[in-house]
């Protein structure tokens, strides 16, 4: 409860008690009444998000979409017109703006390929240079007015090529039927190990508390959802370990997963992968184990807009975008996904990841 006090504080009461000091105060009624709407908004989502009195998708696209659109524009304002003459401080509010408004028609439907590469001492020769291909956090019903993004998605991630594709979660939104418009485009994803997923916290709706049917449904597109399990696969006479675990959150959402049954049954000197939905997981659990070498997660969606390593993914996730590495050498990837409730993007693009396993130092 504390952080979205402190967020209505520094996003919504210091800048409009600012701003009707210095300009609104002397505005008609008419205007201040305006004003006043827009910060009602504001805290308003602020309350129904947690309460869960308004389906999510409404509570969150309230939320986000009056903090970018309003509030946002308004504390740059602020720091701007403390230090320039107020014509340039609302050219840079009209900038904000500006990119907010891109982010919502265009950003979001910006796919971004990215390449990464990860070294281990300890993977099999017969591995190095093994390709995965991840994505994640599809949100399918986000693009339900847009389905020629997701046959571009699945076009994109078969031209690359990989040896496996792996999905980290967060297939849809609220409900599983959203998928069901899109289940012949996913099918065509296939890969030579094939196409792994796991479950993450939106995938647990209200119709489908446990999973199961969208687990099913996923198994008819050719996909095989590692719900605490592994899969072993094989180069010759060498192996290694794929583990997915449902989701497990330290923080906000209900842990589900438990990574001593997926583990279960795996030799300790396999190399081994993990699949866990939440980055919080490899903080809280994985990140010491010396015998998960490189994790892969989303979740986070980079925060949908970022400048450099700013983005509100940072406020509220220590790992929130990219590679991170730990005092042991271990390895987490967080995939900024390619959806989200809210259909916005702002440099924080869409993508998908070409994650090449190399064996060295």
């Amino acid at each position: 409860m504390l952080r979205p006090l402190i967020l209505l504080f520094l996003m919504v009461i210091v800048p409009d008690t600012y701003l009707w000091q210095m300009y609104v105060g002397d505005w008609p009624l008419l205007g201040q009444m305006v004003f006043g709407m827009t910060t009602l908004v504001m805290v308003l989502g602020l309350i129904m998000m947690p309460c869960n009195w308004f389906p999510h998708n409404f509570s969150v696209r309230l939320l986000f979409g009056s903090a970018l659109c309003v509030a946002l524009p308004k504390l740059v304002f602020l720091m701007t017109d403390l230090l320039l003459p107020w014509p340039l401080a609302l050219a840079a509010a009209c900038l904000v703006v500006c990119c907010v408004c891109y982010g919502f028609f265009f950003g979001w439907l910006r796919l971004s390929i990215r390449h990464v590469s990860f070294s281990f001492p300890q993977l099999p020769s017969s591995f190095d240079g093994y390709r995965i291909l991840q994505f994640s956090d599809l949100h399918i019903g986000t693009f339900r007015q847009q389905p020629r993004f997701i046959r571009r998605v699945v076009d994109t991630i078969l031209a690359q090529q990989a040896d496996l594709i792996v999905f980290t979660g967060d297939l849809v939104n609220q409900q599983t039927c959203e998928l069901i418009p899109y289940m012949a485009e996913l099918s065509r994803l296939q890969a030579p190990d094939g196409v792994l997923s796991v479950l993450g916290n939106h995938d647990f709706t209200k119709q489908d508390k446990d999973g199961v049917q969208l687990t099913s449904m996923q198994k008819e597109m050719g996909w095989q959802v590692l719900n605490d399990s592994h899969l072993l696969l094989n180069r010759g006479d060498q192996r290694i370990a794929m583990v997915g675990v449902r989701n497990i959150d330290t923080g906000y959402f209900k842990a589900r997963g438990d990574l001593k049954k997926a583990m279960e049954g795996i030799p300790s000197n396999i190399f081994t992968i993990l699949l866990s939905h939440t980055p919080t997981h490899w903080r809280s659990e994985v990140k010491t184990c010396e015998r998960i070498p490189l994790t892969l997660s989303g979740h986070t969606h980079g925060g949908q807009m970022r400048i450099g390593r700013l983005s509100p993914a940072f406020y509220l996730y220590r790992y929130w975008a990219g590679s991170y590495r730990s005092s042991i050498g271990n390895y987490l990837y967080v995939s900024q996904g390619l959806g989200g409730t809210l259909p916005f993007r702002f440099i924080a693009w869409p993508e998908v990841t070409v994650i090449t396993l190399r064996k060295g130092v």
